[in-house]
């Protein structure tokens, strides 16, 4: 049975989740525990296999601080005593895949408009979706979209939390924080920070600080949005899903896409994400 079971893990600034499943796609168990350091990964997942009883025949990572191809195959080569085949993918790239159903090119900092030049299809006209085509938003811990639309991939925003971030999770807690109402020790995690961000949410339905930094939280997503459409050239319609915790609470999300659709003429057509990130790595043919 060891020799046919697939893991997928994603991790995340926050969390770190684990499926594993047979080929047949008989869960077998899943979990979800406080995030690790990227470096601390092949230990962490190590015990995990070891108290389950299995070796799996492959294994799927999604992961933050991946971006660049150096990244991924060092945590590949890091990874491989632990199964027979080993893929690895920044978390952005499962995340679409769980939203859109299909995989993105290997995206670094340094490759944000990878394009191929092909021909429409013929009859096609040029305005018509095309499958995968859309942008994806994610506010968790951090934040970032990736939109594809023809040919072309682009980006805005996920430059870390000492950089950007802003409508995160991170920058959420961020903020509240600088309003005083709640002390944190001095030396506080991003992810002690971040987790402050669902009491922020919950308490802007009445508290007026509360909901400043919520509404401006919003606006700083829509903002990246808006920002990939322009840099995609995206013409009509706009096609968009999200994930993350942050946008994962129905009334934060509310405003957010009212914001999307003022900004956005054309109309704006919302994907809910088909699964959650682990579940189409584990699913989704060869990785």
């Amino acid at each position: 049975m060891n020799s046919q079971i697939v893991v997928a893990v994603d991790l995340g600034g926050t969390w770190l989740r684990v499926l594993a499943a047979g080929r047949t796609g008989r869960r077998i168990f899943s979990l979800r525990k406080p995030a690790t350091n990227l470096e601390q990964l092949p230990r962490a997942l190590s015990r995990i296999f070891k108290s389950r009883g299995i070796t799996p025949k492959e294994l799927r990572v999604a992961s933050r601080g991946v971006w660049k191809k150096e990244k991924r195959l060092a945590l590949e080569r890091a990874l491989s005593p632990l199964a027979s085949r080993v893929i690895v993918m920044s978390d952005v790239e499962a995340a679409r895949l769980a939203a859109f159903g299909t995989l993105t090119p290997p995206l670094s900092p340094e490759v944000r408009g990878r394009k191929t030049k092909s021909p429409l299809p013929s009859g096609e006209r040029p305005d018509a979706k095309r499958p995968g085509e859309g942008i994806l938003v994610i506010s968790g811990t951090g934040s970032i979209a990736l939109g594809k639309y023809r040919n072309s991939f682009k980006r805005a925003g996920g430059l870390g939390p000492e950089k950007g971030d802003e409508g995160s999770g991170y920058w959420i807690g961020k903020e509240w924080l600088k309003k005083g109402p709640i002390p944190l020790p001095k030396g506080s995690t991003v992810r002690q920070i971040a987790a402050l961000a669902p009491t922020v949410i919950r308490k802007a339905r009445r508290d007026p600080r509360a909901l400043v930094i919520v509404t401006k939280a919003r606006a700083e997503l829509a903002s990246l949005v808006t920002k990939t459409a322009r840099r995609l050239r995206w013409k009509g319609t706009l096609t968009v899903s999200w994930a993350g915790g942050v946008l994962e609470n129905e009334f934060f999300r509310a405003g957010f896409q009212r914001m999307v659709e003022a900004r956005w003429s054309p109309g704006v057509e919302w994907i809910t994400p088909r699964q959650t990130a682990v579940e189409a790595l584990c699913r989704h043919p060869g990785g």
